[in-house]
This record gives structure tokens, C-alpha cells and sequence, in this order.
């Protein structure tokens, strides 16, 4: 116990002196951090399907970034998805994978190019795989802004006899993340 006191105190009095206290670490080691995003994203079909397609979803990504720069994401997302030609819609949930980098770090915010791959899980009358590539702007408050293209792939349709076709999408997305690494 003595011990323990005397070694609080001579690493108080060290700081004190120095003014900081800094644990020694090997130059070739670089933390990883791990981080949860929640985020809600609108997309609509571009050209032809711009008026007869849109999608609302919310959702969490779970992520480890291997440095301050390149990180992967375990994204799930609860979507709608609205046909405005048949007035019609299909509620479904996706998950997938995906990986960001940074490719600017600034003072006030960081830009990233994020991609992702995802599908529909469960039993849902539209089953569709979606392929995302759009870039990021993460403010230092680690709230964020995304915009980017989506292709959406359908291999089910909920009306077999009129099959919804694959859709390429204009996506715009903004969230927020708990410890990303600055």
C-alpha cells in the first residue's frame, strides 16, 4: 500500500514538472477504434424512375477503424421503399458490409469515400441486392453528411407478374457517430 502511494505521488510530482504525463508507445503501432453510426438516408431513381421510385431508411453501423484513416462497417438498415406508379410499398431491413477511407483530413471536418454492399434479410416481398459508392463529410462534432450513388439489383419481386425492375439511385444521407478517431 505504501508502495502504491508512493508511486501516485512521485508520477504526480513528475507531471507537475513536466506538465504532462505521456505513456511510451512502439512507432509502429496504430489503435483501432470502435464506433456505432446511426444515420437516415433518402435515395430516388434517376432518369425515368426518378417519379416513380423513392427510399426512406434508418439505420446503425457498427465499424472498427484500423487507424485514423480506413475503417469497415457492419451496416443495418429498416427501409421503405415507395412505388409511386402502382402506389404501392414494401417494407424490408438490409444488412451488409462496408469500408470507408479518408482521403482528407482538414481541420474542421474529413472527407471520406465510402462503399458498401448490402441485401435484404428476411422474408420480404422485394428482395434486392444493393451496391453504394458515395463520399462523406464527418464534422469534428462527429455529425455527418453522405452523398453518393446506389444501384439496387432485384433477384424478387413482390408481384411476380410485374417484376420491379434494377434501379440506380441518387442517395443523400445524415447522422451522427459516438468515438470515431479524429
Amino acid at each position: 500500500m505504501i508502495f502504491v502511494i508512493m508511486l501516485c505521488s512521485s508520477t504526480i510530482a513528475m507531471a507537475q514538472m513536466d506538465g504532462s504525463v505521456q505513456i511510451a508507445k512502439p512507432s509502429n503501432q496504430t489503435d483501432g477504434y470502435f464506433s456505432i453510426a446511426f444515420d437516415t438516408k433518402a435515395s430516388t431513381g434517376l432518369g425515368k424512375q426518378n417519379s416513380s421510385f423513392a427510399l426512406n431508411e434508418v439505420g446503425i453501423q457498427y465499424g472498427y477503424h484500423f487507424n485514423d484513416r480506413w475503417s469497415i462497417h457492419l451496416p443495418i438498415y429498416a427501409s421503405t421503399s415507395l412505388f409511386n406508379q402502382t402506389k404501392t410499398f414494401t417494407q424490408q431491413w438490409y444488412a451488409g458490409i462496408g469500408g470507408e477511407y479518408k482521403f482528407l483530413k482538414t481541420r474542421l471536418s474529413d472527407l471520406s469515400v465510402i462503399a458498401r454492399v448490402q441485401s435484404t434479410i428476411g422474408k420480404n416481398s422485394w428482395g434486392v441486392m444493393s451496391y453504394e459508392l458515395g463520399i462523406k463529410d464527418q464534422w469534428k462534432e462527429n455529425i455527418h453528411f453522405s452523398i453518393g450513388l446506389k444501384y439496387m439489383d432485384t433477384y424478387k419481386s413482390p408481384i411476380p407478374a410485374s417484376p420491379i425492375s434494377n434501379k440506380m439511385c441518387l442517395f443523400m444521407s445524415v447522422g451522427f457517430t459516438f468515438n470515431a478517431p479524429k
